[in-house]
């Protein structure tokens, strides 16, 4: 009868640390990227006008060098290059419009592949059809930080 106990304890003790080694951390950095972000004014052209650069994801390489310049007029260029392809494989450059969903979210036309994008204060937040932030291989979510802007018309 000795014997239960002491397996039941090894049992219970097995069932912590997995309890333990499986509980997320909640550190600064975690924090950090669960930041709220706050949308641009869509009517409001100098907030989203700019020049948006970062990565983002690719299924047949590392990772996709993206720039995205917004222009007040709902035009856009988007320039991609494919990082860890075939070497060769040259930048290309996509123009075309966009326009403001019922939801709030920026959806690039067919040239642009329809990508959709939440436009908040610091950049470009890249969406699914549906809304949903869309996440990396490595779930972190992708997104095009706005590194420059210049006058509307331009």
């Amino acid at each position: 009868m000795n014997m239960p106990a002491k397996s039941y304890r090894y049992i219970l003790l097995a069932l912590a640390l997995f309890q333990t080694a499986c509980t997320p951390e909640s550190s600064s950095q975690f924090q950090a990227e669960r930041e709220v972000l706050s949308p641009v004014a869509t009517k409001d052209s100098a907030s989203w006008v700019g020049i948006y650069r970062g990565e983002l994801p690719c299924a047949d390489c590392d990772y996709i060098e993206a720039t995205i310049v917004l222009r007040d007029n709902l035009h856009y260029s988007l320039t991609t290059r494919h990082v860890g392809r075939v070497a060769g494989v040259l930048p290309s450059e996509k123009r075309g419009t966009f326009h403001w969903r019922d939801d709030g979210l920026l959806q690039l036309d067919a040239a642009g592949d329809n990508m959709v994008f939440f436009a908040h204060e610091k950049g470009l937040q890249m969406r699914g059809n549906d809304g949903k932030a869309y996440p990396d291989g490595k779930g972190k979510i992708c997104g095009l930080a706005k590194t420059g802007s210049f006058v509307p018309g331009q």
